[in-house]
C-alpha cells in the first residue's frame, strides 16, 4: 500500500467509513510501532469478519492507527 493511501487527514467530527468485501476486519492499534510491527497484542478489534462496514467518528485530534489482522 502506498504511503498516501495509508496516511489520511480528517477533521474532528468527520466519519471515516471502512467498507470491504471478502475476509477482513478493522483493528485499532495503540501506537505507530504496533502498526509497523503488525503487533495486535494490545490492539482492539473494532469490526469483526462478520460485517463488511465500520464507521469511525473522529472525536479528537491526534494520530490513529487502523489495521486488518488477516
Amino acid at each position: 500500500m502506498r504511503e498516501t493511501a495509508r496516511t489520511q487527514t480528517v477533521a474532528v467530527g468527520t466519519d471515516v467509513i471502512f467498507k470491504w468485501t471478502g475476509q477482513h476486519n478493522v483493528w485499532l492499534l495503540p501506537s505507530r510501532a504496533a502498526y509497523y510491527d503488525c503487533d495486535f497484542s494490545e490492539g482492539k478489534e473494532l469490526a469483526s469478519t462478520n460485517v463488511n462496514e465500520y464507521i469511525y467518528s473522529a472525536s479528537a485530534t491526534g494520530t490513529v492507527y487502523f489495521a486488518c489482522q488477516l
